[in-house]
């Protein structure tokens, strides 16, 4: 117990809920990171966990991301994220029930929507009993693929190349971003390289595409023009920092560093490194700018991520500081400000 209250202390988090119901098999954690810019987004992830402090730091660390992506983005939202802990006696149904009443009781302090483990069916099930819930998956999907591509642009912007048109390009991931982005690219001439812990999905994918098929490792070890990691976080340690043969690095999942330092390793090889809270802030801007914002058209501002991220690049680079350092700076600023002009 104590151990999860310590973990809670250094969050810094605005609000730490619990969510549990033993007779369902209800675990499940609410991280609201910043409330400053609006109200707190962030999608619901349902995965296991090996305890509960763990799943809070996840869920503290995707909700700062959120804050950041938000606030770079331009949206009027702040950083939040549901974690589920997934377990053999969790009643699934019942429990994505339960936590659609939760969140309808907040009365939309938090909106959610699709990560890692959480199905469409599990969002239909909370969509039955708040509005705050986004479960359209393909757009998401596609926007944060949009997103991806207008951070790679940025990247050329900044190194003056004019196009992604025969560069080597691997994806690691083959879900519904990995997809989307391996689909895109191929439509600007790159040469695409694909892996996924799951062979079938990546061979089925990479059949669609055209791209060549490898093991996770295998991917790590070739020589690349863009690493392009759309799965889980983590996966950027700074063994692999280290060793990775790429010119940069520019991806469509969350929270890729395993550590800070990862940032600062790619930094002094001079690798160009988007940060993921630029180069995957499609999918929120989707659900935050039609739902929230009730705009009609969200591409001008996935658009700008490529503006924004050769901005990034530019900056870090005078400053001496890593891209992701960079890009908190200016997330806090905006933040900052908003709070200046409402006292």
């Amino acid at each position: 117990m104590q151990e999860l209250f310590e973990t809670i202390d250094d969050t810094h988090a605005r609000h730490t809920v619990v969510y549990s119901d033993a007779r369902i098999g209800l675990r499940a954690l609410l991280v609201i990171d910043d409330a400053t810019l609006g109200p707190a987004v962030g999608g619901v992830r349902t995965q296991p966990y090996p305890s509960l402090a763990h799943a809070l730091q996840d869920a503290a660390w995707l909700s700062r991301a959120m804050t950041d992506k938000c606030a770079l983005a331009g949206l009027d939202a702040g950083g939040g994220k549901l974690v589920v802990v997934e377990h053999p006696d969790m009643n699934r149904d019942a429990v994505f029930d339960a936590l659609g009443e939760r969140l309808a009781d907040l009365r939309g302090a938090f909106w959610t929507g699709p990560d890692l483990g959480t199905t469409h069916d599990d969002l239909e099930r909370m969509a039955r009993h708040t509005s705050h819930v986004h479960a359209d998956k393909e757009g998401v999907a596609e926007s944060v693929a949009l997103g991806v591509l207008r951070s790679m642009q940025g990247i050329l912007d900044v190194d003056n190349r004019k196009t992604l048109d025969g560069l080597r390009v691997g994806v690691l991931g083959a879900g519904r971003v990995g997809t989307e982005v391996a689909r895109l690219l191929k439509g600007h001439g790159v040469e695409l390289l694909l892996a996924d812990v799951d062979d079938e999905r990546a061979r089925a994918v990479g059949t669609e595409v055209g791209a060549t098929v490898m093991t996770p490792s295998a991917l790590f070890d070739e020589t690349l023009d863009v690493f392009c990691p759309c799965a889980t976080g983590g996966v950027l340690s700074e063994r692999r920092a280290q060793s990775m043969k790429v010119w940069a690095v520019c991806g469509g999942g969350n929270n890729l560093l395993a550590n800070m330092k990862a940032a600062d390793i790619l930094d002094e090889r001079g690798v160009w490194m988007v940060p993921d809270i630029l180069s995957s802030a499609g999918g929120v801007i989707y659900g935050v700018g039609k739902d929230l914002m009730k705009l009609d058209d969200r591409t001008p501002l996935i658009d700008a991520l490529r503006t924004q991220s050769a901005s990034v690049l530019q900056e870090a680079k005078s400053r001496g500081s890593n891209t992701l350092i960079e890009a908190r700076r200016r997330a806090r600023e905006r933040i900052q400000h908003r709070r200046d002009a409402t006292d």
